[in-house]
């Protein structure tokens, strides 16, 4: 195995790991959305009110850790030689990882 092959299948695993993250996160906004939406309409008194808050936050953590995954994921393809102006692994931002921005460009 050349290192030229060895650099084209890590780059093949890179865009894998990324769009495996991409979708995870996806998923993850969604789901805290409609906890959200669960807790503002159905989560009366402090119980029912600290369970939606906790499932919140754990989603919170999933969005991190996907967030993280395609961090990772995108640095390694920089370091191999990706166009970091690409559209397609843009650079994830803070503000990228809420419902807002999510359905920014679906307008």
């Amino acid at each position: 195995l050349g290192l030229l092959e060895a650099a084209t299948i890590e780059w093949r695993l890179r865009e894998g790991q990324a769009q495996d993250a991409l979708r995870g996160l996806k998923v993850a906004i969604m789901n805290k959305l409609a906890n959200q939406n669960h807790r503002k309409t159905h989560a009366q008194g402090y119980g029912p009110y600290t369970r939606a808050i906790d499932l919140i936050n754990q989603q919170a953590e999933v969005i991190k850790k996907y967030s993280e995954a395609y961090k990772r994921s995108r640095v390694a393809l920089l370091k191999l030689g990706f166009d970091g102006q690409d559209k397609n692994f843009q650079e994830l931002k803070p503000e990228d990882c809420y419902t807002k921005a999510m359905f920014r460009e679906q307008r």
